[in-house]
């Protein structure tokens, strides 16, 4: 298996908007919503 090289996807800001127009609903959930242990603490910098 090829290593990634620390390459991250980001969904754009439309991405989930694009959901709700196919599926009838769609539950955002977000890394807050869970526990410490859980987060990947991976942060990206796109300035």
């Amino acid at each position: 298996m090829a290593e990634s090289g620390g390459h991250v996807r980001s969904p754009g800001i439309d991405y989930y908007d694009r959901f709700k127009g196919i599926f009838s609903s769609v539950d955002l959930y977000y890394s807050d919503d869970y526990p410490e242990k859980f987060q990947t603490h991976v942060y990206e910098d796109r300035s």
